[in-house]
């Protein structure tokens, strides 16, 4: 996050930092809200009040993949998302860039499904980035989208 902060401010300083930019950072659950709670808060807390958006993928980036082919809404493991990952795309490895060809395509189902897990998670008044989430994910992916049409 700090160097998330350091790279805004220096845009600002040189310039480059348009009126309408956003800065984001994407984290996996698995590797920050389960290891250390209290610091994730802490990052919660730092990027509200510093104006950072947060795309988390709740528990790993597999997930998020997972839900470009099926509906997810039980907590779930990082290696159980994997495996559920594997029964579309077997050789999965996580080197490897599996857009724009496989995962491009159903990227509109991926957004309405995390949209969902998200009202889901507010209706039950779930924890912030509860396990299952792709919070801010479906965001900043439209987003990323909508630059390419550009």
């Amino acid at each position: 996050m700090n160097k998330l902060l350091e790279e805004r401010q220096d845009r600002k300083f040189e310039k480059t930092w348009l009126a309408g930019d956003s800065a984001w950072a994407v984290f996996d659950g698995d590797e920050h809200i389960q290891k250390d709670l209290n610091k994730w808060k802490q990052v919660i807390q730092m990027a509200k009040k510093e104006n950072i958006q947060l795309a988390v993928t709740n528990p790993s980036i597999e997930f998020w993949y997972l839900i470009h082919f099926q509906d997810h809404f039980a907590n779930i493991s990082s290696s159980q998302a994997e495996r559920g990952l594997k029964q579309h795309i077997p050789n999965y490895d996580k080197s490897i860039c599996y857009y724009p060809d496989r995962l491009k395509p159903k990227t509109e189902e991926a957004i309405a499904r995390a949209n969902n897990l998200e009202r889901n998670a507010k209706q039950n008044e779930l924890p912030e980035y509860a396990n299952p989430c792709c919070k801010g994910i479906s965001q900043l992916v439209q987003m990323l989208l909508n630059l390419g049409d550009r």
